[in-house]
């Protein structure tokens, strides 16, 4: 093994393979030093981030396969930071939604924990692709604290008023494998990835910072950037600081802790340091969470085809039966990173129904979901939005936040594209508003492409019911919603 070379500040670079750094493929003593081609200098062996056992950190594993779409997803869900498992979803989501709408020839998402205390969580998320020919990895890392119940991106590592001497530090490292600093500048700025070009932080067994940039950023292959942890020490926010502790000293998740909570990541300025927000941040965005309902249908795949071309995040609750009657296009919504939640088995009108039949509707649903899905939903859609406490409590028993809506397109009852785009466009006024749809319906299939183009062109940013949310707090199993957790919470039957 070769030491760390030394060089100015101490800061190490090495371009690394996807075992070094972005899964854990085999204890740190068995790695073995990767030399870029450019350079005759290896990385540290210890440059490596931890992975820690899902049991340690309050998770199980989730698999998800879509075998004709060349599909594969592994991601953690935490069964006491119901955040981060939502923020998981969306990046894992939105790398499948990048690969689906580039054509990938085959998709390979998958995830270690980084770190673990009783104040923080991380999770590295990585996405191995073949798009045109050419392998690609793009790493993602997320970062929750259990203080404030949020996750965040990468830079909230790092203070504010430190960014630029990060940057420095990076592009400093990259001397060494004769990087271009402005590139090296410009991918620091960006927004994380797989949103941005930004890169993943997180820290390996001696608290060194490592910066993982995307295949293409800064070379052809994913490139990482060492900063050693005396000099990163300055640099880290105090929720940096706790996150450093987690991954040198991985400790038990209980959810609870006493550490206190960073309110400088409350801040959404972004003059000084890329956006902390998990993907869109609508705090700032104006978003709208476009859904559709009933299916899948014969249609969907339509639908799809109009999603791939304005590259949207969208949310699909689906039925059971719809789900009997065209597995097929399940997946495909699925294997497109779409967001699926449980819309009842039948679609009946549960307060009505016995205690057990609800509990069926709910259960059996969720299984099917979980069948081409490889996990059971977040989300829940009662028909008709209607649902009383029995439904709230049979909800929340399955981990499910319960999702109306704000704006009705009526595309049921008005069967007319003109119709149902002029219901939807009724939005534009609200803050964070739900729209509501159904894929079963040719009204809705047809006025898609006007729906949203016009609702970009008016300044809105389509995005899932997840990332409506997910930056505030994000939705919270038996509690119903009618808009994003931006705004206090007004609409039809909303109580969350």
């Amino acid at each position: 093994m070769l030491p760390k070379p030394n060089l100015p500040c101490r800061v190490a670079v090495a371009t690394l393979t996807s075992c070094l750094v972005l899964a854990a493929c085999s204890s740190p003593g068995d790695q073995k030093s990767f030399k870029s081609e450019k350079s005759p200098i290896a990385a540290s062996p210890k440059a490596v981030l931890p992975s820690i056992p899902a049991t340690q950190a309050g998770a199980t594993d989730i698999t998800f396969k879509a075998t004709p779409e060349k599909v594969s997803a592994t991601y953690p869900r935490f069964t006491k930071a119901r955040n981060l498992s939502m923020a998981v979803e969306v990046i894992k989501g939105r790398m499948l939604r990048d690969s689906w709408q580039q054509d990938a020839s085959d998709v390979n998402v998958t995830s270690q924990i980084i770190a673990s205390s009783d104040a923080v969580l991380g999770v590295l998320v990585t996405n191995t692709t073949t798009i045109r020919g050419k392998k690609q990895t793009i790493p993602a890392s997320v970062w929750y604290s259990a203080g404030a119940k949020q996750s965040y991106s990468s830079p909230a590592l790092v203070k504010a008023d430190q960014w630029a001497d990060l940057t420095t530090a990076l592009q400093d490292a990259g001397k060494d494998q004769s990087l271009d600093g402005s590139t090296i500048a410009a991918a620091a700025k960006a927004k994380s990835a797989p949103y941005g070009n930004g890169p993943a932080l997180g820290f390996d067994h001696d608290g060194d910072l490592l910066a993982t940039f995307a295949s293409g950023v800064l070379s052809d292959n994913p490139t990482t950037l060492v900063v050693p942890s005396g000099k990163a020490r300055g640099m880290l926010s105090s929720f940096g600081t706790q996150a450093q502790k987690a991954s040198t000293n991985p400790g038990k998740f209980t959810g609870t802790t006493s550490q206190p909570v960073d309110e400088s990541l409350e801040s959404t300025d972004i003059s000084t340091r890329p956006s902390t927000a998990v993907g869109p941040d609508c705090r700032v965005l104006h978003c709208v969470a476009v859904t559709y309902d009933d299916g899948p249908s014969a249609m969907t795949p339509e639908l799809l085809d109009t999603i791939k071309k304005f590259k949207l995040s969208i949310t699909f609750f689906q039925m059971g039966n719809s789900i009997k009657a065209f597995p097929e296009t399940a997946q495909k919504v699925a294997a497109a990173g779409m967001e699926i939640g449980n819309h009842t088995v039948t679609h009946p009108n549960l307060p009505v129904k016995t205690p057990d039949r609800i509990r069926r509707e709910l259960e059996h649903n969720s299984q099917l979901i979980k069948g081409f899905m490889g996990a059971t939903p977040l989300l829940f859609r009662p028909p008709y939005g209607a649902h009383n406490d029995t439904v709230d409590e049979v909800a929340k028993d399955n981990g499910m936040a319960i999702v109306q809506w704000q704006i009705d397109s009526e595309d049921w009852k008005n069967r007319n594209p003109g119709m149902t785009y002029k219901n939807v466009m009724t939005a534009l006024p609200y803050t964070a508003p739900i729209i509501l749809e159904h894929d079963i319906q040719k009204a809705s299939i047809d006025a898609a492409p006007r729906i949203y183009r016009d609702l970009e062109a008016k300044g809105k940013t389509i995005v899932s019911v997840s990332e409506i949310s997910l930056n505030t707090g994000g939705y919270q199993a038996g509690h119903a919603y009618c808009n994003g957790t931006v705004k206090e919470q007004s609409g039809y039957n909303c109580k969350g």
